[in-house]
């Protein structure tokens, strides 16, 4: 069965199934946040993978004070419907990879936290043409627009993050490789689109 499964990873099967199921969304605003999944004991693979840090890079492993973990990166469009999966090492912030993120998406607002409040955020913001719609910090408050009545549907994608986490492949991270981490988030984002 796992044969069959990595098979179609290397094949970009689920990728494809995800692109053909989520070929519409609605872009009146996005939504961008990113969660921590704590990697299973087994995912840090064989003593080689451990050693090296590059193989920890490239399998999206990162070290902290609670062990193993991976951050899912997301973007939805305005119904809380997943277009955009990365995933990264743990440890990594949350404004680490809004550019890509947000690259090709036309939306006329994207929500985020504050842990995308940064001109790195604002400046891919505005790239794709959009206005932020997140709550600014402090020291960043005279350059940043809030609407509050907007923001509050930014609890669609923390629902999405509670969705997939009901997957115990997806919150315990049990794969060893990135590639077919992904593969089940593409997977899982296929069966919320199918709602």
């Amino acid at each position: 069965m796992y044969q069959r499964f990595n098979r179609w990873c290397w094949d970009g099967a689920w990728e494809r199934l995800f692109e053909a199921l989520s070929h519409d969304p609605d872009f009146e605003y996005a939504l961008v946040d990113s969660i921590i999944v704590r990697a299973d004991q087994h995912s840090g693979g064989s003593q080689k993978i451990r050693r090296s840090e590059d193989r920890f890079e490239a399998h999206a492993l990162g070290r902290s004070n609670g062990g193993l973990s991976t951050r899912i990166h997301a973007a939805t469009d305005t119904l809380g419907s997943p277009t955009r999966f990365i995933l990264t090492r743990g440890e990594r912030d949350d404004i680490a990879l809004i550019e890509p993120l947000l690259d090709g998406l036309i939306a006329r607002c994207v929500l985020a936290d504050k842990g995308h409040d940064g001109q790195r955020a604002m400046n891919a913001i505005a790239a794709t043409g959009a206005k932020p719609g997140g709550p600014p910090r402090t020291k960043t408050a005279e350059w940043c627009s809030f609407d509050a009545i907007i923001y509050k549907c930014r609890d669609l994608i923390e629902r999405l993050f509670s969705e997939i986490k009901h997957f115990c492949r997806i919150a315990t991270r049990c794969e060893k490789l990135a590639r077919t981490c992904t593969c089940f988030l593409n997977l899982v984002a296929a069966l919320k689109w199918r709602r």
